[in-house]
Order: C-alpha cells, then sequence, then structure tokens
C-alpha cells in the first residue's frame, strides 16, 4: 500500500482534476435519480397486501381510491357538474360523488340529503378520487382551481406527495446548517483557518458522489433520500479527522510534506479500515431486512461510507498538499487544544457511572422493548400539518372513512349476496359495494354491458368495495380486517384478498417485526467478530459491544417512560446506524489505551487515552448530534423528525457511556500493567 500512496501523492493534480469530473458528472446525474415515497412498494412480493393489489391490477381496470376532496358551500347540482369537470383532470383515474347516489337523475330538490349523505352534506361535498400516482402534488392544485370555494384534501397520494415535495427543501436545509456547523466546529479544533473548508469540502464530495451514483438504482425511498447525506456525513468525518491527525504528528517529527503523508496513510489504513468497517456492517445488516426499504437504504449508506473512505485516502490528500502553503499561512493555535480536564473529570466518576450503567442495564433493555410503534404512513404528519387540518375537516364532516377492496371467487351469487349482507351488518363498515348487492343475484353477468360490471367483476374474480369508519392504523382496525378476512373466507374454498391501506400497514407491522432480531442479531454478530478478529481478544469485543448496545437500550427506553410512539422503520435503521457507528468511538478510546498501557501507569494511560481521543470523539459525534438534531427540527414527515431525534439522543448517550463508563470496565478487566507507580 506504500507504494501505492507514493504514488498517489506524486500524482495529485491529475486525481484533483479526475475528481472534479467526477463530482460535476454526480451532480448532474443525481437530479436524474427518481424518488419513491410508497412505503407499500417495498413490501416483500409475497406479502398478503402485495399479493391481493397484484391480483387486483391483473384483473380490474380501477385502481384503489387514494385521495377525498370536500367542497364547502355548494349545492347538489353545483356538485354533480363539478364532479364531471374533475372527471376530465389530466391525472384523475376515476371520481365518484353525488352524481353517483342520483343514478336515475331525479331532480335534486326531490332527493333530499339524506339519500345523498354519503356524499353531500350540510353544504359540503365529498368527492373520492383514485388519482395516477405518478403526478406530482400539483395535481392538487389543479383541483382546487376547478371552483373558487373552499376545498379540502386527505388520502395516501397527499401524504406521499407532500412528503416527496418537501423532503428535498427540508434536507437541503438540514446540510446546509450541518456544513456551517462543521466549519465552526473544526475552526476551534483546526490548527488553520483553511482546514476546516479541506474537510468540509471531500466529505461533501463524497455525498455528491454517492448521490449521484445513486442512479444505478433508478428509484430510491424518500426515507433513503432524506437521510442518505446527512447520515453519511455524519458517520464517516471521524475517518477525514484521524487521517488529517496522523498527517500533522509525522509533519512535527520532521518528515516533508509528502513523505508525512504517505506515512500518515500507511500507518492509519488499519484502524480506519476497521472502524469503517464496522459502520457498513451496521447499514448492511439492513440488506437483510424483508422489508425492502432496508436493502434499499442500507446499499446506499454503506455505499455512501466506502466512497467516504476513498475519498480519505485519496482527494484529501491531495487537497492538503496543493493547498499546504494556504494551510501554512493561515495557520493558528488550536482554541481547543487539550481535553485533560475532560479525561479528569473521566477519572472521578468512571466508578459510579459504570456502577449505575450495570444497574440500569436489564431495566433498560425490558424497557426499551416494551416501545408501542407505528408502522404505516398515517402519522407521518403532526396534528397541527395542514394535511392533518385538512383530513380533520373532512373526518368532522362526514366522518372517518376507510377504503378498503375485497377479492372473492367470480361464480357463486349466492355466497357473494350472503357475504355482502353480513359484512353490511357489521358496525364498523359503512358502505359495501358489490356485484350482486348492486344488481342482486337473478340478473347474469353476460346479459349486462361489459362497462357495467367490469368494475366489479373480472374474469375470476368478484370486488367488493368496502368503506370502513376505522382508523388507517390501529390494533381495532387490524382485528377488524381479519374479521372481514376471515367471515370472507368462510364462504370459498380459494383464497380471498384484501387491498388497502390498512391492509398493507398490517402487513408492514408483521414483516418489519420480523426483521427486527433478525436485523439486529446480524449486526452484533458481524462486528463482534470484526472486532475479535482486529483486536485478536474475547474480552474487549464483548465489553465494547455491550457498552455501545447498552447505550442503545437505554437511549431507546427513554421514549418507553415518555409514553412517545415510534415508527418501527426509525427505530430498526437508527438501531443499526447506531451500533455500526458508535462502535468506532469505543475502538478509538479502547486502542489508545492498549497503546498507552504499555508506556505508563494504568489510570495515567486511562487519562491519555480519554485526552486523546475525546476531541475526535466529540468532534464526531457533535455533527451526528447536529445533524440528528435538525432533522428533529427541520423535518415535516413525522418519520425522518423521529429518526433524527433518535440519531442525536443515541449518540449522546454512547458518547457518554464510552468517555466515563467505559474506563471504568477497562481499567477492572484491564488492569494489569507493567509500571507500578503512581497507581491509585
Amino acid at each position: 500500500m506504500q507504494k501505492f500512496f507514493t504514488f498517489l501523492v506524486k500524482r495529485k493534480k491529475f486525481v484533483l482534476i479526475f475528481y472534479l469530473v467526477l463530482i460535476i458528472l454526480s451532480a448532474l446525474l443525481s437530479t436524474k435519480v427518481k424518488v419513491n415515497s410508497n412505503l407499500a412498494d417495498y413490501l416483500p412480493p409475497d406479502s398478503d397486501s402485495t399479493i391481493a393489489l397484484s391480483e387486483m391490477e391483473a384483473e380490474f381496470t380501477g385502481d384503489i381510491p387514494n385521495a377525498s376532496m370536500m367542497v364547502t358551500d355548494i349545492t347538489m347540482e353545483e356538485a354533480d357538474k363539478l364532479q364531471a369537470i374533475i372527471q376530465k383532470v389530466d391525472g384523475v383515474k376515476a371520481v365518484s360523488g353525488i352524481a353517483d347516489a342520483n343514478a336515475f337523475n331525479v331532480p335534486y330538490e326531490f332527493l333530499g340529503e339524506e339519500a345523498v349523505s354519503g356524499y353531500y352534506k350540510d353544504g359540503h361535498a365529498l368527492y373520492t378520487l383514485t388519482l395516477d400516482t405518478e403526478k406530482k402534488i400539483d395535481l392538487l392544485d389543479d383541483l382546487r382551481a376547478l371552483t373558487d370555494k373552499k376545498t379540502y384534501f386527505s388520502g395516501s397520494f397527499v401524504t406521499g406527495k407532500t412528503s416527496q415535495k418537501t423532503s428535498g427543501p427540508e434536507i437541503f436545509t438540514t446540510v446546509g446548517i450541518v456544513i456551517v456547523f462543521a466549519i465552526i466546529l473544526f475552526m476551534f479544533t483546526m490548527d488553520s483557518w483553511i482546514t476546516p473548508f479541506l474537510l468540509v469540502g471531500t466529505l461533501l464530495a463524497a455525498v455528491v458522489i454517492n448521490s449521484g451514483t445513486n442512479l444505478v438504482f433508478g428509484t430510491i425511498s424518500s426515507v433513503t433520500n432524506t437521510a442518505a447525506s446527512v447520515l453519511q456525513m455524519g458517520v464517516s468525518v471521524d475517518y477525514f479527522i484521524f487521517i488529517l491527525h496522523r498527517y500533522r504528528e509525522y509533519k512535527n517529527q520532521g518528515y516533508d510534506s509528502d513523505s508525512a503523508m504517505v506515512q500518515a496513510l500507511t500507518h492509519s489504513k488499519t484502524s480506519v479500515l476497521s472502524s469503517s468497517l464496522t459502520t457498513v456492517i451496521g447499514f448492511a445488516a439492513l440488506v437483510f431486512m424483508r422489508y425492502r426499504i432496508g436493502m434499499d437504504m442500507g446499499i446506499v449508506l454503506s455505499k455512501g461510507v466506502f466512497i467516504s473512505l476513498i475519498c480519505a485516502f485519496t482527494l484529501l490528500p491531495c487537497l492538503i498538499l496543493t493547498l499546504e502553503k494556504l494551510m501554512t499561512k493561515t495557520s493558528h493555535k488550536p482554541l481547543v487544544s487539550t481535553a485533560y480536564t475532560l479525561s479528569k473529570v473521566s477519572r472521578r466518576v468512571r466508578y459510579p457511572a459504570m456502577i449505575i450503567f450495570a444497574v440500569i442495564l436489564i431495566p433498560a433493555l425490558f424497557l426499551q422493548s416494551q416501545n408501542h410503534y407505528y408502522y404505516g404512513s398515517s402519522h407521518f404528519y403532526s396534528d397541527s400539518h395542514v394535511i392533518m387540518q385538512e383530513k380533520a375537516k373532512i373526518d368532522e364532516v362526514f366522518g372517518q372513512k376507510n377504503t378498503m377492496v375485497l377479492l372473492v371467487p367470480k361464480g357463486n351469487t349466492a355466497s357473494e349476496a350472503q357475504l355482502t349482507k353480513e359484512l353490511k351488518e357489521m358496525p364498523e363498515i359503512i358502505g359495501v359495494t358489490s356485484y350482486t348487492g348492486t344488481l342482486g343475484v337473478r340478473i347474469p353477468y353476460e346479459f349486462l354491458p361489459e362497462e357495467t360490471t367490469s368494475l366489479l367483476v373480472s374474469e375470476n374474480y368478484s370486488r367488493m368495495v368496502l368503506t370502513l369508519d376505522a382508523d388507517d392504523e390501529s390494533e381495532t382496525t387490524f382485528a377488524l380486517l381479519d374479521r372481514i378476512k376471515n367471515t370472507a373466507q368462510g364462504y370459498y374454498d380459494e383464497k380471498v384478498h384484501l387491498a388497502g391501506n390498512s391492509a398493507t400497514t398490517e402487513d408492514l407491522k408483521s414483516v418489519i417485526s420480523e426483521d427486527n432480531i433478525k436485523v439486529n442479531l446480524i449486526a452484533v454478530v458481524a462486528i463482534f467478530l470484526v472486532l475479535l478478529i482486529s483486536m485478536r481478544s474475547l474480552k474487549l469485543p464483548i465489553l465494547l459491544t455491550l457498552c455501545i448496545e447498552g447505550a442503545i437500550w437505554v437511549s431507546m427506553s427513554i421514549s418507553t417512560l415518555t409514553g412517545d410512539p415510534l415508527f418501527y422503520i426509525g427505530y430498526l435503521i437508527v438501531n443499526s446506524i447506531l451500533l455500526g457507528s458508535t462502535v468506532d468511538y469505543a475502538i478509538l478510546v479502547t486502542n489508545r489505551f492498549l497503546e498507552f498501557k504499555e508506556q505508563m501507569d494504568v489510570n495515567k494511560a486511562l487519562e491519555e487515552s480519554i485526552a486523546h481521543s475525546a476531541v475526535s470523539v466529540l468532534t464526531s459525534a457533535l455533527i451526528l448530534i447536529t445533524a440528528g438534531v435538525l432533522l428533529g427540527i427541520i423535518c415535516t414527515d413525522q418519520l425522518m423528525a423521529q429518526l433524527g431525534s433518535l440519531l442525536a439522543r443515541g449518540t449522546l448517550t454512547a458518547v457518554i457511556v464510552v468517555l466515563f463508563v467505559l474506563p471504568g470496565f477497562l481499567r477492572i478487566f484491564f488492569g494489569k500493567r507493567k509500571h507500578r507507580k503512581n497507581q491509585s
């Protein structure tokens, strides 16, 4: 490797030109990457709701309605005319409204509101829409423009497109603030005013290259798109810092710039590679989730860490050597040059901190297992958000409406009629539209025109559209869905299928819950093996893994104590990220301790290990914490906001454990020392 690094530093201009072209190309390619905000698309192909949707799409032309539109201060006649206009809008696949309740065109003054209560009430008209998911959220603006009356929207189309529209500006703002914070932070810890810009510039280059290379996937999830850039910066910044510090050490020993850089890269590769490997493993564990959003995020983030690693060993050295003179001219004494005060505090509190940690470990493990979770998208926005306020307005007038589609085998009209009757008797079901319920059992299919039957009958299935008075996601709703499926299955030997947002969410709950143990076990075992091989010790990997896992348990148990529900997918992702990234802090402190223990008294070795590690650990952690806090504050999508908050809290907990708890364990279990003086 030393020959390669020597070749690299001698060809630094070529390397910089190569990266300049690559960055420009990646920036252009990143604009071509499509973003998918529909989490249901990442369910495994064999899940019940995915199969149901596939069967429905193969047999029927009509999709499940995905939006509701309420117009206020409108007459029945105006509502009827508006429905015809809505149907003609590009992107509207289907619309049902007051006209569907007046099939015989009775004058509305004779019909009365009670007859059309599902579509019209107290001067409010409700339209159930099936909108083209390929269209942008601007489609809603087109629909609002059809009338000068107040209009409200709700539904999965609204939620998904709002997330897709807002995530870009929000992440841009987040990354911008993180960059400014990182530069200011580096000003305090670096010895040149230009160095922070080199570090941040290299980080940004890695982020842009990662974003551009996402084009090979064609489409990535909105969760990945929002989080990837911030997380990549937060988890990989310590590679750049470590190499820079090594370079400074060799420069101070009298090496010339090129030789110092070669030595720094050569002697950094083992520790940086092992550190990055644990981070990659944490992300790569997500790939083994059946819920394929884990694969999406795991691959993108693992690729991002790998690209950051390559940039740290190639782009950063060339930038430093090219701008060495400017760095010298802008040199200054670090505003925070040592951390001996922190190391002394660590020495004083290490035993009490260790005891407290040991005492709360088991309760924390139990408490974090008692968290309440959200699995779908129905809680992505807070009640104060405009789309939730509009949904509340619609629910206030027309009540909750949750549309589901039940597919049953075609042919047995008697069973279908009896099933329709039984479903209508369920108090939570406020509407059932079926062939037999609409046209009766006496009219054969072949006697009716295709346009009359095509929406409800296909070659193999009869389709029932159910309107539920139920939340999109709750245990009560899931129990109702099971009751519907069991009731329907009782009439048929062949399998029945239930499709809709709630069915998808129920499958998400089942799939993601199964993924939890598998993902965590894979990550823990893999990281443990890496530590075992690199440290050649059994006790150290056990200790470090337990400390970081314990920190995660403590952090997650706080949500149980506060009663705040967690998004399960966010919980899983943060678990993997924290395990993979914060174990680096423990590795750094431990390696420094083992190095100093060979040279001095064990207590002094602990102090020196904290003093020499604290700035690197705190710098990296503060950037990750800041990124998490900003995601929590800026993102209107509650999944991303919570992911950021959990990341910040987990990182802070891990730092506390590494700097104040881990030293106590190291002192007890690895306290054998060669030097006997000044021991306490």
